[in-house]
């Protein structure tokens, strides 16, 4: 895996080769089925796939759930499943191959090895998950905006 490539993604912003270097011997290739337990984080390094996740809260095993889809690919240089590392394991998407795609596996408990051994490096990576997960957590925040302003209208109908 060529360093250079891996410094277009968002996840090593700030990182010199030889610091993601030191990630390249512990990114795995792995293929995933549906609704496994989250151990690492994932970088799409070929290939589209589509991420859905619930936008309802499920009532009743009968019920389907409103999805929102996004798609990626690796022009975007996209990383995923970084909330594993702080929930217990759990994914909160699914993520499904819409090619042939190749992912990169950085498991969890490698990140946090060599986040113990370097901490300069530690502080980079934590740093650039964090602003994900910020990304994330805004764009949230409009969803949930958008979804309590129609109830609101609906309800002023009424």
């Amino acid at each position: 895996m060529d360093p250079k490539h891996l410094l277009k993604y968002s996840l090593f912003d700030n990182f010199s080769e030889n610091e993601v270097k030191k990630f390249i011997e512990k990114i795995k290739n792995k293929s995933y089925k549906e609704n496994e337990i989250g151990d690492s984080i994932m970088l799409l390094l070929k290939g589209t796939v589509s991420i859905t996740k619930a936008l309802t809260i499920k009532i009743n095993e009968i019920e389907k759930r409103e999805k929102e889809f996004i798609k990626l690919n690796d022009s975007q240089y996209p990383f995923f499943g970084e909330i594993s590392i702080f929930n217990d394991n759990k994914r909160t998407a699914t993520i499904k191959a819409e090619t042939e795609c190749e992912i990169g596996i950085l498991y969890n408990k490698d990140l946090i090895k060599i986040c113990k051994n370097d901490h300069e490096i530690g502080y980079k990576i934590m740093t650039n998950i964090s602003k994900k997960l910020i990304e994330d957590l805004l764009i949230t925040n409009n969803q949930v905006l958008k979804l309590t302003t129609a109830f609101s209208l609906i309800l002023d109908k009424h």
